[in-house]
């Protein structure tokens, strides 16, 4: 019951974005829509992934490389905060299996590996993102 409101609450979130941001890739010159306004709640990056991955509409959590194109044009696109969001690339499973995802601060700009697995309580922003060739 708990996912099916979770998942009732993200759409009426996406619904309420409002009017998103089409951004250029510098380095490969693909276009991406970007919603105007984070999740309303931080999550974990292991339910992030899941509701990311039942969105409809192609909306999806961005890559390592698409977050950092959110924060090279976070002035054009606005509404981001200066705290950590989460991407969907994973960084490294260690010996112990543990696994990483890629984060970045919003404040400064940079990123790392942060152990999801072992610290997985951790609630992060997310901003979703979609393929601006993406038909429904």
């Amino acid at each position: 019951m708990k996912n099916l409101f979770l998942i009732f609450f993200l759409k009426i979130s996406i619904c309420l974005f409002g009017q998103s941001t089409i951004i250029v890739n510098q380095k490969n010159g693909k276009k991406l829509e970007v919603a105007k306004s984070d999740l309303a709640n931080e999550m974990t990056w292991n339910t992030a992934k899941k509701v990311s991955e039942k969105l409809e509409a192609g909306w999806r959590m961005p890559t390592r490389e698409e977050l950092n194109e959110l924060y090279l044009n976070k002035d054009e696109i606005g509404g981001f905060q200066h705290k950590y969001y989460w991407s969907t690339s994973e960084y490294a499973i260690d010996k112990y299996k543990y696994g990483k995802a890629w984060i970045q601060n919003f404040k400064h700009g940079y990123q790392f590996g942060y152990d999801f697995a072992n610290y997985g309580f951790h609630k992060l922003k997310v901003r979703l993102v979609k393929d601006v060739t993406f038909v429904n």
